[in-house]
């Protein structure tokens, strides 16, 4: 969890601020996306639902930073933004076996 934390503060810091936004997304997505494919079917439902709030708060960071907002950034870019508009990856929350079958066998 430390090191794909710190991958994506490494990603979202001052220093991109200049990159253009889906440029710093699609390396965001790349990171995480394999990450979670990694470790996706392990016990992992409290450690990606902490990853998908850590991920929503960096890209907040990095919003309000390159716009020049001060307040947190709640209204002007809700979470419904980044992962519509911006294409950010959805991490999922539930591991895949929690997920109830048909009695066919297919999901």
């Amino acid at each position: 969890m430390k090191h794909i934390r710190s991958e994506i503060r490494q990603l979202t810091t001052e220093r991109y601020s200049a990159t253009p936004t889906e440029a710093v997304i699609r390396r965001v997505n790349e990171v995480v996306r394999g990450w979670v494919g990694y470790f996706y079917y392990g016990n992992c439902t409290s450690a990606m639902s902490a990853l998908r709030y850590y991920l929503g708060y960096r890209m907040r960071i990095y919003i309000r930073r390159k716009h020049h907002h001060h307040s947190l950034g709640y209204k002007a870019f809700p979470d419904k933004y980044y992962y519509e508009a911006l294409g950010l990856y959805k991490v999922p929350t539930t591991a895949p076996w929690t997920q109830s079958a048909k009695a066919s066998g297919r999901r």
